[in-house]
């Protein structure tokens, strides 16, 4: 089993529900999350606070960094969901138009979880670093 650790934009409502519901999928214990949003979060060395709320971020167990697309499709592949989607997001063809749709995401993921409805405070379901199951 390979394992990730996501670092992830927990104040992005969008971003949120994602990372949590892959999490819900993650019947392996493969991932593990961090707020990057955290007012005490402190970045790893070579890897700025403001790239890490603006792409998602993924390390690996070997240490290796995966950034936008490429954390996405890892993150698929280690719950064993969404194969074929991980698969084709990063096929040669299909990449540079996914990379370009992720950007435009992560570019606007406020605004679009605006006009989805959604709330940009979480409940307070988190203690300790630890969630429950059901804080979206």
């Amino acid at each position: 089993m390979t394992a990730y650790t996501i670092y992830y934009d927990r104040a992005c409502p969008l971003c949120r529900a994602e990372i949590h519901r892959l999490k819900r999928l993650d019947r392996k214990g493969a991932l593990t999350l961090v707020d990057a949003s955290a007012a005490d979060f402190v970045a790893p060395a070579g890897v700025s606070v403001e790239d890490m709320l603006t792409r998602l971020h993924v390390r690996d167990a070997s240490g290796n960094w995966l950034v936008g697309i490429d954390a996405i499709a890892a993150i698929y592949r280690a719950i064993g969901h969404g194969r074929v989607w991980a698969r084709l997001m990063v096929w040669g063809p299909l990449r540079p138009l996914m990379s370009r749709a992720y950007r435009l995401l992560a570019n606007n993921r406020q605004r679009v979880s605006g006009w989805m409805g959604m709330r940009r405070d979480p409940p307070a379901r988190c203690e300790d670093g630890v969630c429950r199951g059901d804080f979206l």
